[in-house]
């Protein structure tokens, strides 16, 4: 899809696609090659936030349904309509696993205790853990900025292109925040059963030392 693109003057998805790639390799690498494995208590598929595959796979279905020169009048094909499902897919998959991965690297970054005998070790998966945040953080905005190149602007121009004078500016915005909201629902329910958990968790601890007590 590299010269479609170039000639549709879409060179930025090129780019934002070329950066994606790169840190879906880093992030295996770090998972695969720079961390220990221990199958015993936790495969190299979890860690980091899990793979991010999902971003790969939506990516490469959205450049397969991104039929070049995109302005065309494709309002009603197929393609059109498999970038809006596929871009709902981004919004409900992708995005929200970048939601969650990056605060999630984060935070075990920022918890990880040092140990003497272990500084060296934990100092180095303390960096892994925030270039993961920093890799999950790359790939939200890529599918974000990937998404509005290949999706909003031609579906804004279809339902401008025959409005007469300069067209409203505020319409991408809305198709892109109204196509975000509809991932609300899953980081709502998600949010929900890991504050659940935390507070079943804390009750927990606090029921047992009241009981030691």
């Amino acid at each position: 899809s590299v010269r479609p693109l170039i000639a549709d003057k879409l060179t930025h998805v090129v780019v934002f696609e070329a950066i994606g790639i790169g840190a879906s390799a880093l992030h295996f690498f770090l998972r695969y090659v720079i961390l220990a494995w221990d199958l015993t208590h936790e495969a190299p598929l979890t860690k980091l936030g899990g793979p991010m595959s999902i971003c790969d796979v939506s990516s490469a279905v959205l450049l397969a349904f991104a039929e070049t020169p995109l302005l065309s009048n494709d309002e009603g094909r197929f393609p059109a309509v498999g970038r809006l499902l596929i871009g709902i897919l981004i919004s409900i998959s992708v995005l929200t696993r970048c939601f969650f991965a990056v605060p999630m690297c984060a935070v075990l970054a920022d918890s990880v205790t040092n140990d003497r005998k272990m500084y060296a070790e934990l100092t180095g998966y303390k960096t892994v853990l925030a270039i993961g945040a920093v890799l999950w953080g790359l790939q939200g905005a890529t599918a974000c900025a990937t998404l509005s190149a290949l999706f909003i602007g031609p579906a804004s121009y279809s339902l401008v292109r025959a409005t007469e004078g300069d067209a409203p500016l505020i319409i991408p915005y809305c198709l892109l925040f109204g196509l975000l909201c509809a991932g609300l629902p899953t980081m709502t329910k998600v949010s929900l059963r890991t504050f659940e958990h935390e507070c079943g968790d804390a009750k927990s601890s606090h029921d047992e030392k009241e009981h030691a007590m």
